[in-house]
């Protein structure tokens, strides 16, 4: 069996991206940059993950990770955001897990308050943050992450 090999988007706010090309160089294969958002494109990672993840945390920059299925893994998102309390905040989900079982939705079929708790309580775990204000958060997190570590 060899390495499941896939394509990898790592996408941060705008601001972020000559900070992230530093600690990419020479490992991305192009970007694309819009108003908001610079994306960094990675071809053939093994089993679609992404180094350096961990400093990008570190250092406060918001991102999500987009990778494509492989031979042995499946596809799948993460999502880091920072909350305005200066906590980390991560999504992840794989393609074709993270379902609402059918069985659960037979078997409360007729109990829509118990269905509508479910369904919110998935809907919360797979929604991420929203971008605003990721900047200032990210400090605030780094920020708290120094005070704690000395």
């Amino acid at each position: 069996m060899g390495i499941s090999e896939a394509t990898v988007t790592l996408t941060v706010l705008r601001v972020h991206m000559k900070e992230v090309s530093e600690i990419y160089a020479g490992e991305f294969s192009e970007n694309s940059v819009s108003f908001e958002h610079c994306t960094f494109i990675f071809h053939k990672m093994d089993y679609g993950e992404l180094d350096h993840t961990r400093l990008l945390e570190a250092k406060g920059i918001a991102h999500d990770i987009n990778w494509e299925a492989g031979d042995d893994h499946q596809g799948g998102t993460s999502c880091l955001r920072f909350n305005a309390q200066g906590e980390k905040d991560y999504v992840e989900h794989t393609d074709g897990l993270n379902k609402i079982s059918v069985d659960f939705l037979l078997e409360h079929i007729n109990e829509p308050d118990k269905l509508i708790e479910e369904i919110k309580r998935f809907a919360s775990k797979r929604i991420p943050l929203s971008w605003d204000d990721q900047v200032a958060n990210g400090q605030l997190y780094r920020m708290k992450q120094l005070l704690l570590t000395t």
